[in-house]
């Protein structure tokens, strides 16, 4: 999984997988189904989020129930087979987003986004991430959706480029669950509940310097159950909309300190605890929001990393800071936790 980046914002991310075409029509060369997805980044142009109803007869257009507009970019696969823990995010190297003529990386703050993905184990079924909203997700999502996110994802790939005329990057909510479901005749509207309903506000924060605009969400992603999350992906944005980007496998993270005062000098501790995918042992490297700790103890079952207050006074502006805590292991694995860090 490559190294992880530093000021970013974390999503419980909502992958969309589509296909308009029956599962023989993507196989590898010895006839076998290709078990990876297309995972997405959706982000809204509209402020007031994500449209998920569409209710307009037949011929009306420019009105409610048309979709509001969006942002979709294919940031990498999730290559499946095996267990769910056999899952592997592999980076598409996008540097950047396209963004409509007049439009500024600024003007999205506040703005609603997820992260969509699809992959099938080695039974052949199809596994769906989405942001977690308990709402929407507490039975798990349909399978006749997953299959369908699933199938049409390598379409929408082809779809949502910038040189297509009839797609491209700004498609509708509207367009996007319609070219999900159409093949397999599924209702929009329980289609977008499922994309959407997760997403999470933007928030860019302006540092000084050279510290870039910092978005922030928190969340796990899970295919059926909310309990064994997959992974955690975070996204990064500079001051010139560059993108950057990593996933990393949740990390149970934990602030020793109640509250912390910037104007005084003293520390920051960070404990990081084994799970079942996790030896902490082998943790190598922490960071709260790209900032490195100062020293990393090991003990029984934990990591604890400290850090400097002063090294971390440009990063922490808030009353109370949600941040995003990375490890990292000698074999450049990742895992990432979010931590509530109260500033005074």
């Amino acid at each position: 999984m490559g190294k992880w980046f530093g000021r970013s914002f974390l999503f419980s991310l909502l992958v969309v997988a589509v296909v308009v075409a029956t599962p023989a029509a993507w196989a590898q060369g010895d006839g076998e189904p290709i078990p990876d997805g297309p995972v997405f980044l959706i982000v809204s142009l509209a402020d007031d989020g994500f449209d998920t109803e569409f209710d307009l007869e037949e011929g009306d257009e420019g009105e409610e129930g048309e979709g509001s507009p969006t942002i979709i970019v294919n940031i990498g696969t999730l290559q499946g087979g095996g267990s769910l823990r056999d899952v592997t995010f592999l980076s598409a190297a996008l540097s950047t987003i396209p963004l409509p003529q007049g439009l500024t990386f600024e003007d999205l703050d506040g703005n609603l986004a997820t992260i969509v993905g699809s992959y099938q184990t080695d039974d052949e079924e199809s596994h769906v991430v989405t942001p977690e909203d308990p709402a929407l997700i507490e039975d798990g999502i349909p399978s006749a959706i997953q299959q369908a996110i699933f199938f049409a994802s390598p379409a929408l790939v082809a779809s949502i480029d910038p040189s297509n005329p009839d797609g491209g990057p700004f498609m509708t909510t509207k367009e996007i669950a319609e070219f999900i479901g159409s093949e397999f005749e599924l209702d929009a509207e329980e289609i977008a509940r499922f994309l959407f309903g997760g997403a999470t506000a933007l928030d860019l924060i302006e540092g000084d310097g050279d510290v870039a605009p910092l978005c922030e969400a928190e969340g796990e992603l899970f295919p059926h159950d909310p309990d064994e999350p997959v992974f955690v992906f975070g996204i990064a944005f500079d001051e010139d909309g560059a993108l950057t980007y990593d996933a990393c496998f949740p990390a149970d993270v934990e602030v020793k300190e109640s509250s912390v005062n910037l104007k005084k000098k003293g520390t920051v501790s960070i404990a990081i605890y084994d799970s079942d995918t996790l030896e902490t042992d082998d943790i190598v490297a922490v960071t709260i929001l790209g900032v490195p700790a100062d020293k990393i103890q090991h003990s029984s079952k934990k990591a604890t990393a400290q850090f400097d207050l002063e090294d971390l006074a440009d990063v922490l502006t808030s009353d109370t800071v949600q941040v995003l805590v990375v490890a990292e292991l000698e074999d450049e694995t990742c895992f990432a936790g979010i931590a509530e860090i109260n500033v005074k």
